[in-house]
């Protein structure tokens, strides 16, 4: 990050400086930057959004303010909300995936994938859902042996 007189500027924006006109990224150069009194000076590191809510200041600094309780309540709901729409997702790809395994002449393991798809039904009841979530296996998509 770079700072002339107090504010945060880029080195690759066009310029005028007194009464003199600088082309764009003619501050890449360091000498020319040093002629200015354009400084480098370390990015500082941006606050938390999930927790404060943050303003950058023009010499690119931040100003904070702690968000709230209920603020903070929204965010994980929100958070968790998105999580328990993408678990529902992919659940239900994964059932769809696996529908042919029940059609009247699939020659899968039946009883095995109603019960794998049972379980994936069964998703959104895990104690820890949507956060963390125990996925069930999927059976091996093997020809059952049939017996003459």
């Amino acid at each position: 990050m770079f700072i002339l007189n107090d504010i945060k500027v880029s080195e690759h924006d066009q310029r005028t400086i007194g009464d003199t006109q600088y082309p764009p990224d003619w501050f890449l150069n360091p000498l020319e930057r040093a002629k200015v009194g354009m400084i480098e000076v370390p990015d500082p590191v941006r606050p938390d959004d999930n927790l404060f809510i943050s303003v950058e200041n023009p010499d690119g600094s931040w100003t904070t303010t702690p968000r709230t309780a209920e603020d903070l309540a929204e965010i994980k709901f929100n958070k968790d909300t998105q999580q328990a729409l993408f678990v529902r997702q992919t659940r239900n790809s994964k059932l769809k995936d696996s529908d042919y395994t029940q059609l009247p002449d699939s020659t899968v393991d039946k009883p095995l994938w109603a019960i794998y798809r049972e379980e994936l039904r069964n998703i959104t009841n895990q104690i820890d859902f949507p956060l963390d979530i125990i996925w069930p296996i999927e059976p091996l998509a093997h020809v059952s042996v049939v017996k003459m």
